[in-house]
């Protein structure tokens, strides 16, 4: 938790990845009162808007669409299939990568690839 809010500190542009990592990481540690899932409610919700908000920069996009996919993923993992915490985390990842490349190249086709590079 510590690390996604440095991450806040040393990147500000990247409040969306924040805000999606903060909630997988509530969701993951079990949501047993009604003020935590409207907490974790509330922090996807910001970084959902973050991700979802219009930008023109490929990159940009590639990120937001990472975020969202990982976000997902750890906290769908962690419900679903539970492991170690670092084997969880590299799970979700491989699950982004994959997502945004699949993603990436149905929408924008192989110049996805040379963009990459």
């Amino acid at each position: 938790m510590f690390g996604t809010i440095a991450l806040l500190l040393l990147a500000p542009g990247s409040l969306g990845l924040v805000a999606l990592a903060l909630a997988a990481l509530l969701v993951a540690a079990g949501l047993r009162r009604t003020r935590e899932r409207v907490a974790a409610g509330v922090v996807g919700a910001v970084g959902l808007a973050w991700v979802a908000s219009p930008t023109t920069d490929p990159l940009t996009a590639a990120l937001g669409a990472y975020s969202l996919i990982v976000a997902a993923a750890f906290a769908g993992g962690s419900l679903v299939a539970p492991v170690g915490l670092l084997r969880q985390a590299w799970r979700a990842m491989c699950w982004g990568i994959a997502g945004v490349a699949l993603l990436d190249v149905l929408m924008r086709g192989t110049s996805f690839w040379s963009e990459l590079r």
